[in-house]
């Protein structure tokens, strides 16, 4: 790029790097079950995470470890507990209140796994999504 693009152009260039750097974290931090992070436009797509990974994850952004193992299939309670977990260390380290959350039960129609889908995140909440990543990685 010149930096003479227009701005959105320039930041969909900014969200394809943006991407790339909050993948080498996610694969640092061995996010298992954390989709690699896409630039979709100007925003990171970040994806639907397993509860397990969810865990792991808050614990990776600060929050003390939940009370008990996880089952291998989560119920409702052990799945809500770990998305306020999660929820919280989000908002802890000031990325949190910019990332929209869902939780998603065990499905016994379609026998899926419970999950946290995390919703698309701007650039400049990625940058700090990122920064969290890098120092948890390298304390």
């Amino acid at each position: 790029m010149t930096g003479n693009e227009p701005p959105q152009q320039q930041e969909m260039g900014e969200s394809d790097l943006l991407a790339a750097e909050l993948r080498r974290a996610v694969l640092a931090l061995a996010l298992d079950g954390l989709p690699l992070p896409q630039a979709c436009g100007t925003k990171i797509a970040l994806g639907e995470v397993s509860i397990h990974t969810a865990d792991r994850l808050a614990c990776i952004l600060g929050a003390p470890p939940g009370p008990e193992l996880l089952d291998e299939t989560p119920d409702w309670p052990e799945s809500n507990a770990v998305f306020e977990r999660l929820d919280a260390a989000l908002r802890a380290a000031n990325v949190g209140v910019f990332v929209g959350m869902w939780l998603h039960s065990y499905c016994r129609r379609c026998e899926g796994d419970p999950a946290i889908e995390l919703g698309d995140i701007k650039v400049d909440i990625a940058h700090r999504f990122l920064k969290v990543l890098q120092n948890a990685a390298h304390p």
